[in-house]
Parts: C-alpha cells; structure tokens; sequence
C-alpha cells in the first residue's frame, strides 16, 4: 500500500508520498503472501505543470507505474488539470486492460492529478481508478482549499476525526436513524481543523508532511508489515513557479 497526501491552500498545491513498495505472491489456497518490500518507490510524478501521485499496484502487468507514468508525462502536454486526468485514466485502463486478457494480474491503482488548469489562479485535484469504475471525478475545485490522504487512509483519519472509519461506520450500522444523525454530528463536532484557506506554503508542506509520517510512524508498530515507509516524496506547485521538487530522494550507493 502507499500513503498519499495533498493539500491545496490559496498559493498553491502540495503533494507528498512515502516510498514503501511491496511484492506479493499467491499462497496455494490463492491467499495474498509478502514476498518482499522495497524502500524506494517513486510514487509522486511530474507531468509538465501538474503532478500525479499513485498508490495501490505497483504495477500494470510486466512494467511499473512508474514507468508509464513517466512514459506518459514525455508524450502529454499539460494544459487543463481535467483533460489530463481523463486522457491519463484511459491510457491506464487501457494498459491494464490489455495485459489482463493476456493472464496476468490485474491491476487494482487509484491515482490523484493535480494542479493549475491555463488561465485558473487557483489549483483542482481529479482522482482516477484502475480499474475504472467510474469517470475520473474532481475532488479538489478551483478556489476549494482542503487535505486529502490515500493508500492507507485510516491511520490519519483517527486522529483528524477523533474514532475510525471502520469504527464509525460500524457504531452507525449499529443505531436507529434518530441516534445515527446524533452520532454523525457529535463525529463532525470532533473533527480536527487542519486546513485553512490563507496557510501559507510552508505550512502546507509541513502538514503534507506531518500526514505522511504519522501514517508511516504508526504503520511501523501495527502488527504485520508496514502499509507504508521509506524516504519522503514531496512536490509543490504554486501558480506562477510551476512544478517543484521539495524532497526527492536520489540514488547513491547505500
């Protein structure tokens, strides 16, 4: 799994990921088996002016994601944040399509985009899927300013939302309609405030931060293999500066 996170405030959009991947294999009765999990995933990519993050498969058949997203970043040029989100959804679907009528895996991705369309002064997010499910859908508007976390979602939202998901969904099932409108406003009265339209952008990478390495902290101690982990990837795009490197790890010789 992954951990994705991004935020969008007045003056730009920040996007982080951790950089954990993991190879499974399939048990005789078809169970999923870590084989082995790796450190340095390259999961935020650019694509001209905007960025895209992915969590879930790490591949599409044979070839990484990030191989076709960086195949796919060279041949599209970046002019509307929709455009590209709905051209990169088919592309990938397409691939993953393919390569599963030939027996292989199938590929099971979602993937966010992100950044300033020409002629907004404000950044959008669209999310997409593998497989598609549904159109790409825009999660982030112009002028709408929020934070978002993929991949393993769970871990953050305790602290943001004061109980789990999984948790919450559960106690809801568990109630008459009277005690669940009850609940649902005593859950949002709880919810954390962490995102305000005026933070500037140093804020805004840090919180990026903050989001990723509290998920990547408690991932660590829960039971099993860690959902996530390994070095930061985290870019900003500001209006007029473009796309921008924060944290990017290089290879060296260990």
């Amino acid at each position: 799994m992954s951990i994705i996170a991004s935020v969008t405030v007045h003056d730009a959009l920040v996007i982080g990921a951790d950089s954990q991947t993991t190879i499974t294999a399939s048990s005789a009765d078809k169970q999923p088996v870590v084989m082995q999990s790796y450190q340095h995933a390259q999961k935020i990519h650019q694509i001209g002016r905007l960025a895209v993050g992915a969590w879930g498969s790490g591949n599409i058949g044979p070839r990484s994601v990030g191989s076709v997203l960086s195949e796919f970043a060279e041949e599209h040029e970046s002019t509307s944040v929709q455009q590209t989100a709905e051209t990169l959804s088919a592309h990938l679907n397409r691939l993953a399509a393919n390569f599963h009528e030939r027996g292989l895996p199938q590929a099971q991705l979602g993937a966010i985009v992100g950044g300033y369309s020409d002629g907004s002064e404000f950044a959008e997010t669209w999310e997409i899927s593998v497989p598609e499910t549904d159109a790409p859908k825009r999660i982030v508007s112009p002028s709408d300013f929020s934070v978002h976390w993929h991949g393993v979602p769970e871990i953050f939202a305790r602290l943001v939302n004061g109980i789990d998901p999984v948790l919450h969904q559960i106690s809801i099932a568990l109630v008459d309609q009277e005690s669940k409108e009850e609940w649902s406003r005593a859950v949002k009265l709880a919810r954390g405030q962490y995102i305000f339209a005026g933070m500037p952008v140093q804020d805004a990478i840090d919180l990026t931060a903050f989001i990723l390495q509290t998920t990547i902290g408690a991932s660590r101690f829960l039971p099993g293999t860690p959902s996530c982990g390994g070095p930061l990837w985290i870019a900003v795009i500001t209006k007029r500066g473009g796309f921008k490197w924060i944290d990017k790890p290089e290879w060296k010789v260990a």
